[in-house]
């Protein structure tokens, strides 16, 4: 009897060792379960802020592109030729992308805020430099304007002596037209 006492608890041990067993595996199929849940919530909400980063990032290109286009001409009407190349390449680059992961859409916003925001520093040093450039253009002009008339009223001045030269000779050779008549009108009036 003691070796079916045995045999029978033995079976009774197996028997609750195979039920917690049991359990423990059907707890580890509930935790699992859980994790992959959990897991698979992660993954959606993850998504869904990938989804949302990623409609954010494109609304700021189109804006950031848009305002890029705009100041375009302007560079161009300013002849900043560099800046220009940099500006038509970076528009022809996202426009011709038909490549849109995050990573690449990053990039391009972060390539168009860099850009537009060194735009309005260059355009107002073009136009700083063309102000000056035009400020000393007239500064030239008045200087070569007072030259001319400096050597305008030189001119005058020299015509005017020359022209009271030429009456001071005048005069003079009247007076000695004069002076040798009344000789001749003298010696006629001698010789009478």
């Amino acid at each position: 009897m003691s070796n079916a006492i045995r045999a029978d608890d033995a079976k009774k041990a197996a028997a609750r060792k195979a039920e917690a067993d049991r359990k423990a595996a059907a707890r580890k199929a509930e935790a699992d379960r859980k994790a992959a849940a959990r897991k698979a919530e992660a993954d959606r909400k993850a998504k869904l802020e990938r989804i949302a980063v990623t409609e954010k990032t494109e609304k700021i290109i189109a804006v950031e592109l848009e305002k890029l286009k705009d100041s375009h001409t302007k560079l161009k009407n300013l002849k900043l030729y560099s800046l220009t190349t940099k500006v038509s390449k970076l528009i022809n680059e996202i426009e011709n992308n038909t490549y849109y992961d995050l990573l690449t859409l990053l990039d391009y916003k972060d390539s168009l805020i860099k850009i537009n925001a060194k735009i309005p520093i260059s355009i107002k040093k073009e136009e700083k430099r063309i102000a000056e450039e035009e400020k000393r253009i007239a500064e030239e002009e008045k200087r070569i304007a007072e030259e001319e008339k400096r050597i305008a009223d030189a001119k005058k001045v020299e015509d005017r002596k020359k022209a009271a030269e030429r009456q001071r000779i005048a005069d003079a050779k009247k007076l000695e037209d004069k002076r040798k008549a009344e000789i001749k009108r003298v010696a006629e009036e001698k010789r009478i």
